[in-house]
């Protein structure tokens, strides 16, 4: 698989899963192991779905007036 590097460098420093890492003819694209970038996504999700702090719509209705970013504390943001 084929990605740009900072994709790989950004995604394994934040699951801090090794990556076997090919060379490449581009210099500023990697590639990467497919069934290791599978692990990568798979620990990628898990992290995000602990992390997640409204699981449903309706319990992001009940505090949307109150609510701050976990990440930066702002009140003006939107969910995903």
């Amino acid at each position: 698989m084929e990605l740009d590097d900072w994709i790989i460098n950004d995604l394994t420093k934040y699951t801090k899963v090794p990556v076997r890492r090919f060379k490449s003819k581009r210099g500023t694209i990697g590639r990467v192991f497919s069934w290791n970038w599978l692990l990568v996504e798979f620990v990628k999700e898990g992290k995000n779905f602990r992390k997640m702090k409204w699981w449903t719509w309706k319990e992001w209705k009940k505090q949307k007036d109150t609510a701050k970013c976990p990440g930066c504390g702002a009140h003006n943001f939107d969910i995903d």
